[in-house]
């Protein structure tokens, strides 16, 4: 992360660890089945939830403070986390570990993880656009339910309910995600530091790695999800089964190059400096840089 721009203060995996030393919360742990290493969670997530949850004491600080102005009902929302990088970067996994450290805390917060993929267009209304093939661009979102979305979250409205996206069909079903007060909102996906949900966040992330790396997880986790469909002919993947490892690692090299990477390099990492932290992975899927903002 040697082009992190005026701004932003970058500490190398040692220094970042040492703001979390001894401020890991009583009891928390990495969610169960998390690839999340023990020395990632003391080195990586804790100094990152401390600095969040310095971020969320503020804005109850400031919270009582209009309130005690007469200003009530200002900023009664919950605190709302962005988290963006690349398909593969690990999103998910950096989500429910935060969310386990947040909950952890004394106060013991109400955190919802949301998923952005719930607000993509149904593939029944992509197909007609010749969209499906480029699922994550920033024109097959349903904006205007990604506004009623997180804007009803945003503004402490409940229950709010979030459409639910599976990967195994490839497409918005099952039934809803269901919320209902919480305190901190962590909204993960490829878009969540584009507009519309970026003028909802509070607080930004970004997952942050060299191309090469981000391609060699993306084949791996295609091909994993090709394995899983030989157990389940339901899956999209499941036509893609009687391929050869070869054949369907070319498959996922070129969905990469003709569909992912585009996306990459025009839609998500131009976001990359919106956020407010910015979390620099090395090729083994571990963080060895985070940059600060600083202003």
């Amino acid at each position: 992360m040697s082009d992190a721009p005026l701004g932003f203060r970058s500490f190398d995996r040692a220094a970042w660890a040492q703001l979390g030393r001894g401020r890991a919360p009583a009891g928390a742990a990495p969610p169960p089945d998390s690839p999340v290493t023990e020395a990632e969670w003391r080195e990586v997530y804790v100094p990152l939830a401390h600095v969040l949850g310095l971020h969320v004491e503020a804005g109850v600080e400031l919270r009582r403070r209009l309130e005690a102005s007469g200003l009530r009902g200002v900023g009664s929302g919950p605190f709302v986390i962005g988290l963006a990088g690349s398909v593969a970067a690990g999103k998910s996994t950096c989500a429910a570990a935060l969310a386990a450290l947040l909950r952890a805390r004394r106060d013991t917060p109400h955190v919802a993880v949301v998923s952005t993929d719930g607000l993509l267009r149904t593939n029944a209304e992509l197909a007609p656009l010749g969209l499906l093939a480029r699922k994550g661009y920033p024109e097959t979102y349903d904006d205007a339910r990604a506004r009623s979305v997180l804007g009803a979250l945003a503004t402490g409205a409940s229950p709010v309910m979030v459409p639910s996206y599976s990967h195994v069909v490839y497409d918005v079903s099952g039934p809803p995600q269901v919320i209902e007060r919480p305190d901190v909102v962590v909204v993960e996906g490829v878009n969540a530091l584009n507009e519309p949900l970026f003028e909802f966040c509070d607080f930004a992330i970004y997952l942050d790695a060299e191309e090469p790396a981000l391609r060699g997880w993306y084949v791996s986790r295609f091909l994993a999800l090709i394995e899983a469909a030989r157990l389940d002919g339901s899956s999209f993947f499941a036509q893609w089964t009687s391929l050869g490892p070869s054949e369907a690692s070319a498959l996922a090299a070129a969905v990469w190059e003709q569909v992912n990477l585009p996306n990459l390099t025009e839609h998500i990492l131009p976001t990359r400096w919106r956020a407010d932290v910015v979390l620099h992975k090395d090729a083994a899927h571990r963080v060895s840089r985070v940059a600060v903002r600083s202003r």
